[in-house]
């Protein structure tokens, strides 16, 4: 076990694991951190993680919409980007 790593974070990290909410599980510490310095409370600290983690899934969509579109010989622009 790592200093910073103890029965909570050990859990939490296998809970989110299992939750599958990986962007929640590899952004929480920091954004605890963060939070914890601008002395942000733990409802806005929760809104950040899960704003985080719908963007990445958004983001993680689009990507398999693509690569989809792809397979089935439509044409996609590459140019085309996912803000």
């Amino acid at each position: 076990m790592k200093k910073t790593e103890t029965k909570s974070t050990v859990l939490l990290q296998h809970h989110l694991k299992a939750l599958k909410l990986p962007t929640v599980q590899r952004e929480c510490e920091k954004v605890a951190s963060r939070c914890a310095t601008e002395n942000v409370d733990h409802l806005a600290f929760l809104l950040q993680l899960c704003e985080l983690e719908l963007i990445d899934r958004e983001r993680r969509a689009s990507e398999r919409r693509l690569k989809a579109a792809n397979r089935h010989g439509r044409i996609v622009n590459k140019s085309f980007e996912v803000f």
